[in-house]
């Protein structure tokens, strides 16, 4: 997220976690973005995961304890998000959830070529950009994406991915617990969300903007072109 919504989130009372493993690195910052992260700094909570091959949802049940049994947003570190109005993408996902004030994702359309690389999830909506979710699946193939997880808005088909923001509940985190004591210690966030939605307790907003995924070398190289275009970045 951009750093200068970070600081008037804090403001605001909430609270940020920040997940480290080996393969992290940082970078060098100039001095008013030094300031702006010693603030934010003073309200984060470091967790790190020695177990980084334990799946992604071990990653995300090590700050249950930080949660303390309250709601938490979560974004990816890999990941940088663009809003395309003047609402940024964090606040557009937890207005979204003071509305079901339950589990919710950013989610967002995706050409159907495309959805092997992500998570995928299908439902109903609810007005224009809020979904009932019932489905979440990992790197589906596009030929069960295109059978089974079309939605119809509007006058055409679409399918549509998890954008990257969530915001995760104590559901969650006891979903998480049991796939960790039946699958020998490795968990799937995909899995967790998968189960919440089929007790109709998950719902997806359509985030008016962009995420930029620089998970591996290919999507890094055709994003950062993108990221040095822009003015309006929200990591």
């Amino acid at each position: 997220m951009r750093i200068e919504e970070s600081v008037s989130f804090i403001f605001e009372g909430y609270r940020f976690f920040v997940m480290v493993t080996r393969k992290m690195h940082a970078s060098r910052l100039c001095y008013d973005e030094e300031k702006k992260i010693i603030k934010i700094g003073k309200c984060l909570k470091f967790i790190v995961n020695k177990n980084i091959n334990k799946g992604f949802g071990y990653s995300v049940s090590l700050f249950e304890k930080f949660a303390n049994g309250e709601p938490v947003a979560m974004f990816l570190g890999d990941t940088l998000y663009k809003t395309s109005n003047s609402v940024d993408c964090i606040t557009q996902l937890l207005n979204a959830y003071k509305s079901v004030k339950a589990p919710i994702v950013g989610i967002t359309k995706i050409a159907l070529e495309e959805v092997e690389k992500y998570g995928i999830c299908s439902g109903e909506f609810l007005d224009n950009n809020i979904m009932k979710i019932n489905k979440v699946i990992e790197k589906p193939t596009i030929e069960y994406v295109k059978n089974n997880m079309l939605l119809k808005k509007g006058k055409k088909k679409d399918c549509y991915k998890i954008f990257g923001n969530y915001i995760i509940t104590s559901e969650i985190f006891e979903d998480l617990k049991k796939n960790l004591n039946s699958t020998n210690g490795e968990a799937q966030l995909t899995i967790a969300l998968d189960n919440i939605s089929k007790k109709n307790e998950l719902y997806g907003i359509e985030i008016d903007g962009n995420s930029l995924d620089f998970g591996n070398i290919k999507s890094y190289s055709v994003n950062f072109d993108k990221y040095n275009e822009s003015k309006n970045i929200e990591k």
